[in-house]
């Protein structure tokens, strides 16, 4: 039962331990604006890699990015059958692990609508290759 439990609050655990290495990472000078040419994108947060990359979570399920300097961010992760993102409520450049976390959740206001299984995913920061999902067990 207990290893049920561990296994469980194990991603979060780890999403927590990158939280604070990204933090405690030296920060890149300020930008200026970055614009998305899209429509019903809903940005819903963001976080910048060490190379200036800026990745930008949507309630349309899209992960943009815009590469350092860039004054346009571009879809870059999108959400298909394979890789089970529905909408994004949240996005974590982890330098250290080399890894883009996300969290997908199933959203009402998205055309057309989410539906599925919240769940922590993680993807190749450099590649943007899917590498880890997992979701809670019911």
């Amino acid at each position: 039962m207990l290893h049920g439990t561990m296994t469980r609050i194990q991603p979060f655990a780890m999403l927590l331990a990158a939280s604070l290495a990204v933090a405690s990472a030296p920060h890149a000078a300020p930008r200026g604006d970055i614009r998305i040419d899209d429509t019903a994108v809903y940005p819903e947060s963001l976080s910048a890699g060490p190379d200036g990359s800026v990745y930008i979570g949507s309630i349309k399920g899209v992960v943009f990015r815009a590469p350092a300097g860039a004054s346009v961010a571009e879809p870059w992760i999108r959400p298909t059958a394979q890789n089970g993102i529905l909408s994004i409520l949240g996005v974590l450049a982890d330098a250290p692990h080399r890894t883009l976390w996300i969290c997908s959740s199933p959203s009402p206001i998205r055309t057309p609508p989410a539906v599925g299984t919240t769940a922590l995913m993680a993807f190749d920061l450099k590649s943007g290759a899917g590498m880890v999902r997992s979701a809670p067990k019911h």
